[in-house]
């Protein structure tokens, strides 16, 4: 006699044979090989639920369709897509039990990719890798000689509080060989969004704000955190291996790239295979007495990109130890950080995945789809020359290839890796990237100016969309395509009180919506002077008068820099 399992089993079944339409290729004996399986596997697509991983790859590609918005886009760059008919299938189940289920528009993906079209509204169009150009023989080399400057650095601490200027920790010295224990807990991917979900950048703001004269925002083009910036490098080189989604808000004339991840936090010590990163950076490193407790440091720098104006966020592993006469770890050190550094310096940190150490696991559970208030800012900490910042890795064997562009875009110089086996470290060596960077530039000098090209795509396509929001994905199984999506829950990358400070509108043109744009990609309704710098030299005035940060209403309103 069945169980109520069994029998509820059965129920299932026979719905699903109902509602979907069943491919059976002769060969499968209906058990699956194991190889892919998660906990939660229904073969059904939610979009409301996030897919359990992107390992899984189905050979098809996406159907191009004819423009349904031709009056709102270049289709010499972006293609608009209308949705296929209603009646294709939803959901199919194909040879070796991998599911095929449809985004939004009908398109027809893996279904563990349901999570990058989670809350998007409809499809404007997409970008093939193909049609990016770099900009010819005439271009702007694009190099990290021009030097850079640092806009500001944190930590975090928990709850909803940071140090401003806050500090790294300090690398210390271990006797070898040195057996320690592999990775366990609860580790954040970016901890800025997990202590704020809704505005991620804001705390990097808030920190900004806390500095005696902070700097204005108009002639900056583009925000992004590192880990985003490498993601759409590695989509203009080709070859892309993970799907990635990333939100693109334009605030005045600046592009915010917004981090967007399957998961924001996993577990370890729960899995087959185990990792020494993190334990790695625990023993050899150690907190200032003021700064203990901190849970992560960033920093953010402004650099030129070819003919953009950046401000790149990322995470720092640790810094080496000052001398004990030196004088940059006294007085005010958010001074000696602002200077533009024109010694070449490297990329940091743990970017590829940037996971970030919850350590005080007890105020974290339960707390991860809670919304943020205002961040608190302390001002404490002695911050770091940027010729001392480290990125550290923990890995048997290493190619200084496998992270030079992480160095690179991060702009951090030293790179010290822990050789070890089975967790037991043997040796730590130390390797300065600074001679490597002009070398690597020259050989991707052809990639990097593509992705100064699709940067300033980017711009203008956000600038002429409605709302100034879209979503960008970009599938495994289809690596070479960028989709552009609206999203149902459009929301400001920053409060209005930020926004007006940091970009004043006493000068600024009310039709002025992008002051830098390389390609000539901009509408002819949106363009502005050419002759023009993108860059000024004037710092505005600025209202330090607080203001009162209005609650968004749910419903939807036109915010002061959106196109009527």
């Amino acid at each position: 006699m069945a169980g109520p399992n069994q029998r509820k089993r059965k129920r299932d079944r026979q719905r699903r044979l109902q509602q979907q339409q069943i491919i059976d290729d002769g060969k499968s004996d209906g058990k699956s090989d194991g190889k892919n399986d998660s906990k939660n596997e229904s073969g059904e697509c939610k979009q409301d639920s996030y897919g359990k991983n992107d390992d899984d790859t189905v050979g098809h590609s996406s159907k191009r369709l004819k423009s349904q918005h031709s009056s709102d886009h270049d289709n010499s760059q972006i293609s608009s897509k209308t949705s296929p008919e209603s009646h294709a299938p939803a959901t199919k189940a194909v040879k070796n039990w991998a599911t095929i289920t449809t985004n939004p528009a009908g398109a027809e993906i893996n279904a563990k990719d349901c999570w990058l079209y989670r809350k998007l509204g409809h499809q404007i169009g997409s970008l093939d890798l193909r049609s990016i150009q770099d900009q010819g023989p005439d271009r702007k080399s694009i190099s990290s000689t021009a030097g850079f400057d640092v806009v500001t650095s944190y930590n975090w601490l928990n709850k909803n509080t940071i140090m401003v200027p806050g500090a790294a920790p300090t690398l210390i010295q271990r006797n070898l060989p040195l057996q320690i224990t592999p990775d366990e807990g609860t580790y954040h991917i970016d901890i800025n969004a997990f202590m704020n979900p809704d505005m991620p950048f804001e705390p990097m703001f808030r920190a900004i704000e806390a500095d005696v004269s902070p700097p204005t925002f108009r002639s900056v083009d583009v925000v992004v955190n590192r880990n985003s910036f490498r993601q759409l490098f590695d989509f203009v080189k080709g070859g892309k291996k993970d799907s990635f989604r990333v939100q693109l808000h334009m605030v005045r004339n600046t592009l915010f790239i917004t981090r967007q991840e399957k998961n924001n936090q996993y577990s370890m010590g729960y899995r087959k295979f185990y990792s020494f990163g993190h334990s790695f950076e625990e023993e050899f490193t150690e907190h200032a007495k003021d700064m203990k407790g901190s849970l992560s440091h960033h920093r953010a720098i402004r650099y030129q990109f070819g003919d953009l104006s950046l401000v790149v966020r990322h995470e720092v592993d640790a810094a080496q130890p000052a001398p004990a006469a030196s004088p940059t770890l006294s007085g005010d050190s958010t001074a000696v950080e602002a200077k533009v550094v024109k010694e070449v310096d490297v990329s940091s940190v743990n970017d590829a995945r940037e996971f970030e150490p919850a350590r005080d696991h007890r105020f974290f559970i339960g707390t991860s789809e809670k919304k943020r208030q205002k961040t608190t800012v302390l001002q404490c900490g002695t911050g770091n020359l940027p010729s001392d910042l480290v990125e550290m890795k923990a890995r048997p064997k290493m190619r200084l290839s496998e992270v030079i562009d992480q160095m690179w875009f991060g702009r951090t110089m030293h790179l010290v890796n822990g050789i070890h086996e089975g967790g037991e470290f043997s040796a730590i060596k130390r390797v300065n990237c600074e001679p490597l960077f002009q070398q690597w530039e020259q050989q991707r000098q052809n990639d990097l100016s593509r992705l100064e090209s699709l940067l300033s795509l980017l711009r203008r396509e956000v600038s002429a969309g409605k709302g100034n929001s879209l979503v960008a994905v970009c599938r495994h199984d289809n690596n070479s395509v960028l989709e552009f999506w609206t999203s149902s829950f459009p929301e400001t990358p920053l409060p209005s009180e930020l926004i007006d400070k940091f970009w004043s509108t006493e000068t600024r043109d009310e039709g002025e919506q992008v002051v830098s744009d390389p390609m000539g990609l901009i509408h002819q309704d949106l363009e502005v002077e050419v002759g023009k710098s993108a860059v000024s030299d004037e710092s505005p005035k600025i209202d330090d008068t607080p203001k009162v940060c209005q609650p968004q209403p749910k419903r939807r309103r036109r915010l002061p820099w959106q196109r009527v």
